[in-house]
């Protein structure tokens, strides 16, 4: 599956010439404006006839081609559709990644400030929502100035789907627990170092950091499908972990 701002499309390995177009939100003509855009995707682990896709004003929907192929009509909507108030909110509910988790019967979103778990068979509202850093509630309008809300962080699930990795800004990256009953434990920040050892901090409500560097993003990140391991990386450097 791959997607562009416009399109979303299947491709068959037997034949990758010919690519399936599941949706299609370009415009019609070169002098109509697009109001909205893909943003990510992703294909259920096991049912190639499932899929997902979430778009730059907060909108998460799921494809079922058994169902029918016209996906814009019958897909499966996520969380409040309702128009937003306002320009800062559109960009802060954009979608920069999504997965499916636990064998395909969950979701798992990433916007500018949360990470959310949603269960497939429940979409009115996610069932897990967490606050990656609270110190980035009073670096909106800064962010807005220099184009960093525009930025995009990916996601990655443990193999068992226990841990969500994504990153963050000051070389760091999240590693979040939904299913830890410790609040103490659910969200823990590694900040990144190229000369020392990996600093862990726990991110609870009201944490605060010193600084926002908007250059040093950790936008690339991926668990080993296997082994309870996982990769980062951050500019030139590349970093691989155990977990324990």
């Amino acid at each position: 599956m791959s997607s562009d701002e416009g399109q979303l499309f299947m491709w068959s390995l037997e034949k990758p010439e010919i690519p399936y177009m599941l949706v299609n939100y370009a415009p019609k003509n070169d002098n109509e404006e697009q109001g909205e855009i893909i943003t990510c995707s992703d294909i259920h682990p096991s049912s190639d006839s499932l899929f997902v896709y979430g778009m730059s004003k907060g909108n998460l929907k799921i494809g079922d081609l058994r169902i029918s192929s016209n996906i814009q009509s019958t897909a499966t909507s996520f969380g409040d559709i309702s128009p937003h108030k306002n320009y800062i909110y559109e960009l802060l509910s954009s979608y920069s990644d999504v997965k499916f988790a636990k064998k395909g019967s969950h979701i798992v979103t990433r916007d500018c400030l949360t990470v959310k778990l949603w269960d497939v068979a429940a979409p009115k509202k996610p069932i897990f929502t967490v606050m990656l850093n609270d110190a980035i509630k009073s670096k909106l309008c800064e962010m807005v100035e220099n184009e960093s809300i525009f930025d995009k962080f990916q996601l990655a699930c443990s193999p068992d789907s226990s841990s969500i990795l994504s990153g963050g800004y000051n070389n760091t990256f999240h590693m979040v627990d939904p299913f830890e009953t410790n609040s103490s434990s659910i969200n823990s920040q590694y900040e990144l170092s190229y000369k020392k050892a990996t600093v862990v901090r726990s991110m609870v409500k009201g944490s605060t950091v010193s600084r926002m560097d908007y250059t040093t993003r950790t936008t690339a990140v991926d668990f080993n499908p296997k082994k309870n391991m996982c990769a980062v990386a951050s500019k030139n450097c590349f970093f691989t972990y155990a977990m324990s």
